[in-house]
């Protein structure tokens, strides 16, 4: 049980994390956008869109063209969740689709959706720019 409460309460530090990222970014004027890449830069590189996890990037101060080496690691670090956890955020926010598990259990198939896509994909809601 103390595990499930650890990951509840650092799930809960990841999404606050990444809607203030997301907020700050937003109200700086880039737009956020979706779809696949982090950063959009215009020809003289700066930076005029972003999805959320590039946000988050931009909040930590790491925003620039091309992917210093171990950028992902100190991404993961900074939201302490790990790129499996990235991947289904990114699965929400990205492209508005939840993640779900398939269980079955005595013959008979459960669809659980997953809360991580979940917070993507409210925050894709609140936050994406969509004439962009």
């Amino acid at each position: 049980m103390e595990n499930i409460a650890h990951l509840a309460r650092a799930m809960a530090k990841s999404d606050q994390l990444i809607e203030e990222a997301l907020s700050e970014t937003k109200h700086s004027g880039i737009k956020i956008i979706t779809g696949g890449p982090l950063f959009h830069w215009d020809a003289d590189f700066n930076l005029i869109g972003c999805d959320a996890l590039g946000a988050v990037i931009v909040k930590m101060g790491e925003a620039k063209p091309g992917f210093a080496k171990g950028w992902l690691k100190r991404l993961c670090d900074y939201l302490d969740e790990d790129t499996y956890w990235l991947w289904r955020f990114n699965i929400g926010f990205a492209f508005g689709n939840h993640f779900y598990f398939i269980v079955e259990k005595e013959g008979k198939v459960s669809y659980i959706k997953d809360k991580v896509s979940d917070i993507g994909v409210k925050l894709r809601k609140k936050y994406y720019d969509q004439d962009t």
